[in-house]
This record gives C-alpha cells, sequence and structure tokens, in this order.
C-alpha cells in the first residue's frame, strides 16, 4: 500500500499503520485486548504525529476529535488508533 502524503506541516500514518489500528480496534471489540492496555498519548505527542499545534488539536477535540478527560488537576490524553480513525472518518 502506498503511504498517505502530508497533513499539515508532518506526515500522518500510513495506510497499512491505519489497517493496523483498525485491527486493534477489532479485536478490543472482541475482548483480546482491553482500551486499558493501550498506552496514551499526550497533546503534544498527537501534535506531532499530525504534524500541526497543540492549538490545532484542542479546536479537533472540539470537533470530536476522541480524547480522555483527565482526573482532577490532570492533562487530557489519547488513543493514537482512535485519533487516526476520526482524522480518516472527517476527510
Amino acid at each position: 500500500m502506498q503511504a498517505r502524503g502530508p497533513v499539515g506541516r508532518g506526515a500522518h500514518a500510513s495506510e497499512t499503520e491505519v489497517l493496523m489500528g483498525e485491527l486493534v480496534l477489532l479485536a478490543d471489540a472482541r475482548g483480546a485486548r482491553t482500551r486499558a492496555d493501550r498506552p496514551r498519548k499526550t497533546k503534544a505527542e498527537i501534535a506531532a504525529h499530525f504534524g500541526v499545534s497543540e492549538r490545532t488539536i484542542s479546536r479537533w477535540m472540539q470537533r470530536g476529535m476522541p480524547f480522555e478527560k483527565p482526573f482532577e488537576g490532570g492533562s487530557v490524553r489519547f488513543l493514537l488508533v482512535e485519533c487516526d480513525a476520526w482524522f480518516r472518518r472527517r476527510r
């Protein structure tokens, strides 16, 4: 499969990475791996992944990008596979 083009200043996941993420979601649905087992990413890490600013990520959160609300005083966290799926759906 061919890798996708750049988004903003950087590049996002290739088709293979996106498909692998979808497979993980399917495995989750079948109980093979729980959502809690997957590592969380910070806003800065997600911004770097998509090649955009943290301010853009904040706007995307307002438009529906999935994120986990923090405990009191904590910062938001993201599951990369969910963010990639959201990004693909909105194009």
